[in-house]
């Protein structure tokens, strides 16, 4: 019986819509995210200088499993607007994206900038 147990907690067996936060897909995707966002919340405006932050799925987690490791899919939040979102995360789903496009069109602009430089010569 003690062997079972320890099988079970090792392998940590839950429900298909249940997220396990130590699966290493889970914590790299997380990582991820707090990464190409600065370890910051994305929220425009937002002063917050907590480390208490969220790695938001911008499609549901739920009803998307396709995009559960997608890195586009997700965004940091700190607490209070993850906590502000909850219950209305359809409402900011185009808000989300919209903030990572203007990311991309950021470093577009950067690298046209860097490469027209270097093609100056």
């Amino acid at each position: 019986m003690a062997r079972r147990k320890k099988f079970l907690r090792r392998t940590r067996i839950i429900g298909l819509n249940q997220r396990d936060y130590k699966n290493p897909r889970y914590v790299k995707w997380r990582k991820d995210v707090y990464t190409r966002d600065g370890h910051k919340c994305r929220w425009p405006g937002c002063k917050s200088k907590s480390r208490k932050i969220n790695a938001h799925h911008i499609k549901k987690w739920a009803s998307f499993p396709l995009l559960r490791f997608i890195i586009s899919n997700g965004i940091t939040l700190c607490w209070d607007h993850h906590d502000f979102i909850k219950g209305k995360e359809d409402q900011y789903e185009k808000f989300f994206h919209e903030i990572l496009c203007q990311d991309l069109i950021r470093k577009i602009e950067e690298l046209e900038k860097k490469h027209d430089k270097d093609s100056s010569f």
